[in-house]
């Protein structure tokens, strides 16, 4: 009997489609784990950005806002008058919309492809001071200034003191507890799946002087006035001009509303660019904060909007272009120190008055949502902050 010398066409034709089949069966396992590869990196990478977002959201959420230890869950925050140092303003733009293509808040499609109908916020608005605690030098808000500015600790106040000139030994580096932060959305030009138009989001921080009684002086011999043209040096400080000088804020000037920043937007360069507004997040579909506040029954609320809260039109009347916009503040019950207004903000308490903010809410916490997109995968992440106050 003779011997096979090697393999029939037909055997060897069996083994290469067997061997064709388990290559397919590989490469099409390895594009479905490249792909499970992928979508697990973009919901890591949304992850990490939504982390940095928060931890520096929470890091100023927690911080003291007035004089003291005063906080807005204090049951005595309004049987004590407005603070008299700092302040707390949350600003909604427009109501809850259920218009589709509306830009701000209302029930649309995110993008995601889902179909499932999700609240989203574009004007809403977080305006408020910080002081941080501690003595050391990182535990201090820092700003750019010009390295021969007069506020670097070479003028003494009327007790022939530095103004608090701890750690303003560097050139060219402001150093306060205090600053005045705005966070916003503002539109980026792009859109997400279904044309829904995504944001940025931006931090803004202006540090405040913890005494003013020489920069503000018109006395040379204390400090040399800083004149107005030099503003886009100070863009890191809180401040207004007036009779063709700079007039730094302290922590009970912002007290008073027309003091604060008038514009969120960053100051841009020729270019476009921000120069004084910090990039928290690119591609943000929403960034919402609502309130929890005491009910009449003693315990907390729901999170909820500006305007489903109830008592009256807190609309900030001053400002009428506002619309419909609801506004929290804790306001002042002063005359305006503001070099640019005599404003008289003593009728804060009175309701129907132009200027009265009457929400008297005992504010227990915060519930800040943001939404971000990812072009990559086609995906959306959430992450809520529930912060005490």
């Amino acid at each position: 009997m003779r011997r096979r010398q090697g393999f029939t066409l037909v055997e060897l034709l069996v083994s290469v489609a067997l061997i064709v089949f388990i290559m397919v069966i590989l490469s099409e396992a390895f594009s479905a784990s490249m792909t499970a590869f992928r979508l697990l990196k973009g919901v890591g990478d949304m992850d990490a950005r939504l982390r940095t977002a928060s931890n520096l959201l929470r890091n100023d959420l927690t911080a003291d806002h007035f004089e003291g230890k005063k906080r807005l869950s204090d049951p005595n925050f309004w049987a004590e008058g407005p603070p008299r140092e700092g302040f707390f303003r949350l600003f909604h733009g427009s109501l809850l919309k259920q218009t589709a293509g509306s830009a701000y808040f209302q029930e649309c499609d995110d993008g995601s492809g889902d179909s499932l109908p999700v609240n989203r916020a574009a004007d809403h608005v977080l305006h408020f001071t910080a002081k941080r605690r501690g003595n050391n030098r990182g535990d201090f808000f820092t700003g750019q200034v010009p390295a021969t500015s007069p506020l670097l600790g070479v003028s003494t106040n009327f007790f022939n003191q530095p103004i608090d000139a701890r750690y303003q030994d560097v050139a060219g580096t402001y150093v306060s507890q205090w600053a005045e932060i705005a966070y916003f959305l503002q539109a980026n030009g792009a859109s997400a799946a279904g044309a829904t138009p995504l944001f940025s989001l931006y931090r803004r921080q202006r540090l405040v002087l913890p005494n003013t009684l020489d920069a503000n002086t018109n006395d040379p011999v204390k400090m040399t006035p800083i004149p107005a043209a030099a503003a886009t040096m100070y863009n890191d400080l809180s401040l207004l001009t007036a009779g063709g000088n700079l007039a730094f804020n302290n922590p009970s000037d912002l007290a008073v509303p027309d003091r604060r920043l008038s514009s969120y937007m960053p100051v841009t360069d020729s270019s476009g660019n921000p120069t004084n507004g910090d990039l928290i997040l690119t591609d943000v579909l929403s960034f919402e904060v609502r309130v929890i506040v005491l009910t009449s029954a003693g315990g907390p609320s729901t999170p909820s909007a500006l305007h489903s809260l109830p008592a009256g039109s807190f609309v900030d009347g001053n400002n009428p272009s506002f619309g419909a916009a609801k506004v929290f503040d804790t306001w002042t019950d002063q005359a305006s120190t503001s070099p640019i207004a005599n404003i008289d903000y003593s009728s804060w308490a009175t309701a129907g008055t132009t200027i009265s903010l009457p929400l008297k809410a005992q504010v227990l916490a915060l519930a800040v949502t943001i939404r971000v997109y990812d072009f990559k995968t086609e995906q959306t992440r959430q992450i809520t902050i529930i912060q005490d106050m």
